[in-house]
């Protein structure tokens, strides 16, 4: 389908032309060509025919879904998610087809029952930078969630956790000082000095 849909674009757009310095198609207005013989010829880039078996008419063809089966029209295809049956608030495992996709929960899911949990992949701890700070790749997720279980949350964060309080703390400590000083120096209401005499001139 997409190379007929390829042909006809270059038909109506003009197929574009390839720039042998930046070692690309020019795609501007134009069509990129389909791939002949192979998934970079005539040049990489070029739009890949629709598979008519796997690697089929050459190795990286554009995978078509399946129709009828998993195996169906190849083996291979790109197999579809399974339908919903309401009747027993699930996803069938053999509608369409058997071995059709079972869909992944997403939260607002609640109805069926059989959907596919997604495990939480934790991202991996910088070794280089001393551990303390972790590396995001991919869609793993901060190793230091507040709602990941404790007894599975790693030594790092504690590390961390208990430093942040440390310099909290200090913090707190300076400026407790540094305001114990301000009013001292300006004989605020905090420090005012007591009055001079003893305790007992009030009385003569």
């Amino acid at each position: 389908m997409k190379f007929v849909l390829a042909l006809l674009g270059a038909a109506l757009a003009g197929e574009c032309e390839w720039d042998d310095t930046a070692k690309e198609y020019k795609s501007e207005d134009c069509t990129v060509p389909a791939c002949d013989s192979a998934i970079d010829d005539p040049h990489e880039g070029c739009t890949p025919a629709d598979c008519t078996d796997k690697d089929t008419p050459y190795k990286g063809c554009e995978d078509i879904p399946c129709d009828t089966a998993k195996d169906s029209p190849y083996d291979g295809c790109v197999v579809g998610g399974c339908e919903e049956n309401d009747d027993k608030d699930e996803y069938e495992t053999d509608k369409p087809y058997e071995g059709c996709v079972i869909p992944v929960c997403d939260g607002d899911d609640d109805k069926h029952k059989n959907c596919v949990e997604v495990e939480t992949v934790y991202c991996e701890f910088d070794t280089e930078k001393g551990g303390k700070e972790f590396i995001a790749e991919g869609d793993c997720v901060d190793p230091c969630d507040a709602d990941r279980d404790e007894d599975d949350m790693p030594a790092e964060c504690a590390e961390g956790s208990s430093t942040g309080l440390i310099i909290v703390l200090v913090l707190a400590a300076v400026g407790g000082l540094a305001g114990a000083f301000y009013c001292k120096h300006q004989k605020k209401a905090c420090f005012k000095e007591k009055p001079e005499g003893g305790k007992f001139e009030s009385l003569i």
